[in-house]
């Protein structure tokens, strides 16, 4: 199990929450992610390693190798 980090952005841009989990893999990650946090705009981390950003309007931006938009 890996740990992630789901940092909550507010305006500007700054960080407003922290939320930790543990699961298998991105793509679990971003999923629980997204299900903890279906409004908003969000960063997932894992560890020092950018997963990904995902807005309320638009594709995430993939920070991770082989992770594609939306996905």
């Amino acid at each position: 199990m890996r740990q992630y980090r789901i940092y909550g952005l507010g305006l500007g841009g700054r960080f407003v929450s922290v939320l930790e989990m543990e699961r298998d893999t991105d793509d679990q990650a971003l999923a629980e992610a997204r299900n903890l946090m279906p409004q908003g705009e969000f960063e997932l981390w894992e560890h020092g390693r950018f997963v990904a950003r995902v807005k309320t309007k638009g594709p995430p931006e993939a920070g991770a190798a082989g992770l594609a938009p939306g996905g």
